[in-house]
């Protein structure tokens, strides 16, 4: 992850969260105001979201990479993989 992002000021985190595929994450996203420039930030978290109870995702991070591994093991449950950046 440093090889690919290390460029970037701050901390670099990954978040894996199990979560059933009917529960919404519970972020609100914005992109970059800058055309050139292509990032999205997290600009809200809803209370009583998966996001939320797990408490590493903050406003203001920036989401550098987001992978969902949907789990084909019977149990309705998604994966999701997020690298962020904290500023």
């Amino acid at each position: 992850m440093v090889k690919r992002y290390g460029e970037l000021g701050g901390e670099l985190h990954v978040v894996r969260l199990k979560v059933d595929p009917s529960v919404n994450l519970g972020l609100d996203l914005a992109g970059n105001s800058q055309l050139d420039t292509m990032s999205v930030f997290v600009a809200g978290i809803h209370p009583d979201s998966p996001v939320a109870h797990d408490g590493r995702i903050h406003v203001g991070d920036e989401l550098l990479e987001v992978r969902v591994h949907v789990c084909a093991s019977g149990f309705p449950v998604n994966l999701f993989s997020v690298k962020i950046h904290i500023q």
